[in-house]
């Protein structure tokens, strides 16, 4: 008889599961809030789905590569060149995330 392992976190696939489970776009949602609130220095409660990171955050091209960056590592996946340009709004981003591969 096996031990029951326990639920693996923020949304990790248990061990043994193969590959990543996608993720639930809330929490992909609070992480990038939170990641963004860092890097622009800004309270994370003025973060929504409809932040523009060009012109609220003033953003430029530098900073959304470093987040993009920063999302990368904290959600295991890979953006595409193409879909960093799509990104304008913490929605955008949101999912982009969530179709991307996970590695």
């Amino acid at each position: 008889m096996t031990t029951p392992q326990p639920a693996p976190p923020s949304g990790e696939p248990a061990a043994g599961a193969g590959a990543r489970a996608p993720l639930d776009t809330a929490v992909i949602t609070d992480g990038i809030r939170e990641l963004a609130a860092k890097h622009f220095k800004v309270d994370v409660a003025t973060l929504s789905a409809a932040t523009r990171f060009r012109e609220e955050l003033r953003a430029d091209s530098l900073d959304l590569v470093l987040l993009v960056h920063d999302v990368e590592d904290r959600f295991h996946v890979v953006i595409s060149q193409e879909d960093l340009t799509k990104v304008q709004t913490l929605a955008d981003a949101v999912e982009i995330v969530a179709r991307s591969p996970r590695g």
